[in-house]
């Protein structure tokens, strides 16, 4: 039986099941969608309500929190910035 889940695979762009479980903590499909809405990660359910999940999501999501400071300006009105 083939692993249709391996790196050369089309669908290496997405977390296994096994992955999803690992990541959330729960078995249960309703567990596991509770979860990742809490963290704020971003999924499609599929035609069986299981989460799907893109790496890039994650590695996204840790690149942000890695440390690495990421300012961001305010705007603010060239009106307000060229007075005295």
């Amino acid at each position: 039986m083939s692993n249709i889940m391996s790196e050369t695979s089309p669908y290496a762009e997405f977390l296994t099941p096994a992955e999803v479980v690992v990541l959330t903590g729960y078995k249960a499909k309703s567990k596991q969608v509770e979860h990742l809405r809490k963290q704020g990660i971003p999924f499609r359910l599929n035609g069986r309500n299981e989460p799907i999940v893109l790496r890039q999501a994650l590695l996204g999501a840790k690149q942000q929190h890695s440390g690495v400071s990421q300012v961001k300006t305010r705007w603010q009105s060239p009106m307000l910035s060229n007075s005295a």
